[in-house]
């Protein structure tokens, strides 16, 4: 799985340089002739079959590189072939990628940049969404990596990379695959996101500084020797959702010495937490795990004993036998899961913070792993979260405030006085907000959609809106076209009237379809006829319903 040799690269590379440069047969550079000389000098270019480009590193020597978002007119969206063996690849410091790259690999999937041993800095556009094989391997000095949200996978990207330290992944990764983060030796500490839902093999073996990890519910799998070796490593966390734990998973960490395991795992692989196993036969290990250790079990011992639990032949205390994954551990049946903490969320669009106590949490466990929605309409803000499966968390059994801050609007940057409403059926209750530091700050126990308004008498009048309009009045016909009245059907019955007075059965029609008629002339004559205002109040509640009045005056 390692690259060890850059054959393809070597191959590759000489390709370009039988392949004619894209320079002089596209259009002319709509720039400087310095600055397209500069660009020449430090790039080739390949045109990719969709029309835009591949930019390939020239000048191996430069120690700052920035890529450029077109050239002579076309989009480049893709760099290859930074990297190489030692001798070849690049000696940049920092390389600075345009938001136009979607691809980092092109053609040559592999080693984008790897072996670039100076490389300190890089950034990765959001337009990308997967990182391919061992495009940062052997990046010696490459200290912290952000992944963006639109990525989804990485596959064994970062192999190698022994002075990374800081990981910020996005909230798009779904897989982790084999010996991506392998041998980050610097590597402290690392959040898996929620969105995560395959750790491939060997993904983080060797990573001896990492300290604790904890496994996401929406991960199906752990795989073999996902997380071997790593020397320091101390607390694992597996969250209620995972069902498998791959052979050798966690072997060789010898100074682990709690482990949560959920309710919902049905299976351990072999010697998945032992401290001296390498899963081959010919190198059984000890059979035991780290001294010490402790497994806590979120079922009872009956749940336990239904856990699929792979053996394997080792020697433990001078005898050989087939053991479990746990063997030497100490199991405490029936733990709880750790205890929640606080949460705190920001939506990336709307720029809205909520800070989710831990007493939430424990009331609402599904707040633990959800996300935030927010949905603006106007001055109102449909505020949710949602789970894992994308529904609704329910807060009715929240009893604890949570914190929202909501960024003022520009239209109320020179408001002197705020306030917040939550809506539901045409009521407000005013949310007692603040306004600190550009923030409008107010407390609540559950969600739904709130109001931003100037007017501070919405609560005290909540129901002035309705009042105003009064629907009542508005719903009494009688008045304006009484149909009971006109239609009479006794008295039309009789045929010598109805046939003789065309002009009186034609009343009704008068008093309803004939009205908008009557209404256009009273325009002319505004002493005469009726004036119909419609008043509108359309405040979105709970439900997403308006609240619409209508108010007729004769």
């Amino acid at each position: 799985m390692k690259l060890k040799k850059f054959a393809a690269v070597a191959a590759a590379l000489a390709v370009l340089t039988a392949v004619a440069p894209v320079t002089g047969v596209l259009p002319a550079v709509e720039t400087t002739a310095s600055a397209a000389s500069a660009v020449d000098e430090m790039f080739t270019f390949s045109a990719n079959t969709d029309g835009t480009l591949t930019a390939f590193l020239k000048d191996r020597e430069a120690k700052n590189v920035v890529v450029p978002s077109t050239y002579n007119g076309m989009k480049v969206t893709a760099v290859a072939l930074f990297g190489g063996d030692a001798k070849s690849a690049s000696k940049a410091e920092s390389i600075t990628l345009p938001d136009s790259i979607t691809d980092i690999g092109g053609p040559y999937v592999t080693g984008c940049f790897a072996n670039c041993t100076n490389l300190k800095s890089i950034n990765i556009p959001n337009g990308v969404t997967k990182i391919n094989n061992n495009v940062f391997e052997g990046c010696e000095s490459l200290e912290s990596i952000s992944i963006p949200d639109g990525v989804t996978s990485i596959y064994g990207a970062f192999q190698g990379c022994t002075a990374l330290k800081t990981v910020n992944l996005g909230n798009g990764i779904e897989k982790i695959d084999g010996y991506s983060f392998s041998g980050c030796t610097a590597l402290e500490s690392i959040t898996l996101p929620d969105s995560l839902s395959t750790i491939g093999s060997y993904a983080f073996e060797n990573c001896d500084s990492l300290a604790s990890v904890t496994i996401p519910g929406n991960v199906k799998g752990i795989g073999f020797e996902a997380f071997n070796h790593c020397d320091n490593l101390q607390t694992v966390i597996i969250e209620e959702g995972v069902k498998a734990i791959g052979d050798s998973t966690f072997a060789n960490c010898s100074k682990l010495a709690n482990v949560s395991i959920p309710k919902s795992v049905t299976s351990v692989g072999a010697g998945a937490f032992w401290s001296e196993y390498s899963g081959y036969i010919y190198h059984p290990g000890s059979g035991e795990c780290p001294t010490g250790l402790k497994v806590k079990y979120a079922g009872s011992e009956a749940d336990w004993q239904n856990i699929e639990m792979g053996t394997a032949t080792a020697t433990w205390h001078n005898i050989k036998g087939r053991y479990g994954p746990f063997n030497g551990a100490t199991i405490e049946y029936g733990a709880s899961a750790p205890a929640p903490t606080d949460k705190s969320f920001t939506d990336k669009n709307s720029k809205i913070e909520v800070n989710v106590p831990a007493a939430a949490v424990k009331a609402v466990p599904a707040l633990d792993g959800a996300t935030l929605s927010v949905t603006p309409s106007g001055d109102t803000f449909d505020i949710k979260f949602t789970d894992k499966n994308g529904k609704t968390v329910d807060l009715s059994k929240n009893t604890a405030e949570i914190t929202v801050k909501i960024p003022v609007p520009e239209k109320f940057k020179n408001a002197k006085n705020l306030y917040v409403y939550y809506v539901d059926n045409g009521k407000y209750t005013d949310m007692k907000a603040t306004v600190k530091n550009g923030m409008i700050e107010f407390k609540t126990t559950h969600f739904s959609k709130y109001l931003i308004s100037t007017d501070g008498t919405l609560e005290s009048g909540a129901s002035k809106p309705a009042d105003t309009s009064k629907p009542e009045e508005t719903s009494k016909p009688s008045e304006t076209s009484k149909p009971a009245e006109t239609s009479k059907p006794a008295e039309t019955s009789k045929p010598a009237d109805t046939t003789s007075k065309p002009a009186d059965t034609s009343k009704p029609a008068e008093s309803t379809t004939s009205k908008p008629a009557d209404s256009e002339a009273d325009k002319d004559n505004p002493d005469t006829g009726a004036v119909g205002i419609a008043l509108t109040v359309g405040l979105a509640t709970l439900a997403g319903a308006a609240v619409v009045v209508y108010r007729k005056r004769k």
